[in-house]
């Protein structure tokens, strides 16, 4: 088998370390969802009319800026892998909001951890 996989270049397949294979997999904080996967789900724009009304992003899609549209977009599209990386990211947009309404001392807090 290998002296077959050899004439295409292909012999070190075999020789693969899983180690290295898996560790890229692991490491890696954002979840890598293929094409079709985001539309089977309607994460960006409904199988119906194929416009953005009841979609995913139609639904949480509050934003004032296109730049915060379009980083919604990103986080949408690549979620968060870890569990605790994530509860903290949502503890910290929670804090930048609350700038908005409390001022900078709620915020700061909450982003610390220093509730």
């Amino acid at each position: 088998m290998i002296d077959y996989l050899s004439a295409f270049g292909m012999a070190d397949v075999f020789f693969v370390e899983t180690d290295f294979f898996f560790a890229r997999f692991a490491t890696r904080a954002h979840m890598l969802l293929a094409a079709n996967t985001l539309v089977n789900l309607e994460v960006y724009r409904n199988e119906t009319d194929y416009s953005a009304r009841g979609s995913l992003m139609w639904v949480l899609d509050r934003t004032k800026t296109r730049f915060g549209a379009r980083l919604l977009r990103s986080w949408v599209g690549r979620p968060l892998v870890d569990k605790q990386y994530a509860s903290r990211s949502s503890l910290c947009v929670l804090g930048c909001t609350d700038f908005f309404w409390k001022g900078f001392a709620g915020s700061n807090r909450r982003c610390t951890g220093n509730s």
